[in-house]
């Protein structure tokens, strides 16, 4: 930048008093173009249509009838087959096509004599239509294959109880809930047309699991010991416990990953798999051992690989956007009988993180939670009418978004002095109770929510029925000189010269 200065000024202007000079100038012109653009009357009220005013309210409403819950599961009789309404018999045109050149077998075929039965709370749907989504890596997009499914042996109702039949059609457990029975679908298809059988769900514990990850998974453990899965026949299995396991139900509702197409994982298994295939699929993959191979077959964007969810890949590409097809031996109807889902495909674009919220304000995306957080919110909301979407007001069931859980099963390293020192103070009560009252909740809604929310523990709001006001308060107030007298209580009263406190041996605590 060159600024025009007489010659004695610029001989008593330094570089530094030079770049002075320069900050300024910008500032001043700041100054005044925030004058020229800033409104002339802040005072004014904004006028919004009673209609509108009462749109932005429904889209705000999150509560709960829970004299009128939702439901989407339909329990039916079996034994009526094909005079039942909900017999399949309806399918997407494009598969109604496939059938007719004799490329597929008819829709009740694909999908076998006992399917799940859901009901959307709209009613009957029509078919057809893309669902656009956006995704921030190449991974991501594997959010198809484990959360948006919703391929649980069972599953929550829309606000959570009752637990409902889902790939299971039907369950039982022994008085001691040592023992959990399930009984499968029969009919039930893989999406290459391949039945779905107990020894999906025994090979994944047994030759996937355990072979690979060398103990039991976290759900099918109680207090640390293992289970086990036991095939009783083809459409009937097990889940053995040591001890009794009566909250095992409420797992499998959440558990996407409890069976494997053994028909197909099998030929790349390390051990049980076929040698020349493996090499000459590790060969095509570039992939240095059967294992790198085995877990690069396992994903979604596998086309080769069966799958039980709505949608699955079927052509393999390099670059977005990555489309998802329906399947067409999906194992769930409404109740009328027609297969679903009635969505044609989902499209997934990958862009950055800015890039998505972007496209989200532009209306590209159909719908779509992930990656849109609260600081989106104005944005989102400003851009509602040019985008044409709406923004649903959703939250969390436990209302927070930001939660600090202090570790007390810290493992103690015999070679940090301060480590039992650390472990004493995180399972003394008062010590959490002091960081508790040591956070100002208010302030941080304040700054970084536009002041929406209000300071809670981890817990469910007003309108939920496990609503408790006194745990949901407790010790959320910003209180540092009771979060004080509570350390100094501890026997941490000792301080270095920044006044940051100590531990015993005179370490700066952190």
């Amino acid at each position: 930048m060159n600024l025009l200065l007489p010659e004695k000024a610029k001989r008593f202007l330094s570089l530094p008093g030079q770049l002075l000079l320069v900050c300024l100038v910008f500032l001043l012109a700041g100054l005044l173009m925030n004058s020229w653009l800033r409104p002339s009357d802040l005072s004014g009220e904004i006028n919004i249509s009673a209609e509108r005013l009462e749109e932005l309210e429904q889209l705000r409403d999150v509560g709960i009838d829970s004299e009128n819950l939702p439901t989407i599961y339909r329990e039916v009789d079996y034994s009526e087959a094909e005079s039942g309404a909900w017999y399949p018999k309806g399918e997407a045109p494009s598969l109604a096509a496939l059938v007719e050149e004799g490329k597929l077998p008819p829709v009740d075929e694909r999908v076998g004599p006992e399917p799940a039965v859901l009901e959307g709370v709209d009613g009957i749907g029509e078919y057809g239509g893309t669902w656009l989504r956006v995704a921030v890596s190449m991974q991501d997009i594997n959010v198809i294959d484990w959360r948006l499914p919703a391929r649980s042996l069972v599953r929550w109702s829309p606000h959570g109880y009752p637990i409902v039949a889902h790939v299971a059609k039907g369950w039982e457990h022994s008085d001691d809930y040592k023992v959990w029975r399930f009984h499968l679908r029969k009919g039930m298809k893989w999406s290459d047309g391949h039945p779905f059988t107990a020894d999906d769900l025994v090979y994944y514990f047994r030759d996937h699991h355990l072979y690979f990850n060398k103990r039991a998974p976290q759900w099918l453990r109680i207090n640390g010991q293992p289970g086990e899965v036991v095939k009783v026949d083809d459409y009937t299995v097990e889940y053995r416990f040591p001890l009794s396991n009566p909250l095992f139900l409420a797992r499998a509702a959440v558990e996407n990953w409890y069976a494997e197409p053994k028909h197909y994982m099998e030929q790349f298994h390390p051990e049980l798999g076929d040698e020349e295939k493996i090499a000459e699929y590790m060969k095509a993959y570039k992939l240095p051992t059967p294992r790198a191979l085995y877990m690069q077959l396992r994903l979604a964007l596998n086309p080769e690989r069966p799958q039980i969810t709505p949608w699955i890949y079927r052509v393999e590409k390099a670059n977005p956007p990555f489309n998802f097809v329906r399947n067409p031996y999906y194992w769930v109807v409404d109740t009328e009988g027609n297969q679903l889902p009635y969505i044609d495909r989902v499209m997934f674009e990958i862009q950055p993180k800015k890039q998505l919220v972007n496209s989200a304000a532009q209306g590209r995306i159909s719908m779509q939670a992930r990656h849109l957080t609260f600081d989106n919110y104005s944005l989102l909301m400003a851009n509602r009418d040019k985008g044409d979407y709406d923004v649903y007001h959703w939250f969390s069931a436990t209302r927070s978004i930001w939660a600090l859980f202090p570790n007390m099963d810290r493992r103690i390293d015999a070679d940090d002095p301060a480590g039992q020192e650390r472990w004493d103070l995180l399972n003394d009560k008062r010590f959490r109770k002091a960081l508790s009252l040591a956070i100002n909740r208010q302030r941080i809604i304040d700054s970084e929510y536009y002041g929406i929310g209000e300071p809670s523990q981890l817990a469910p709001g007003e309108d939920s029925e496990f609503h408790n006001e006194t745990y949901a308060k407790l010790y959320t107030e910003f209180d540092p000189d009771t979060a004080n007298a509570l350390l100094d209580e501890l026997g941490l009263d000792k301080r270095d010269k920044e006044g940051f406190r100590l531990f015993s041996n005179g370490e700066r605590m952190t």
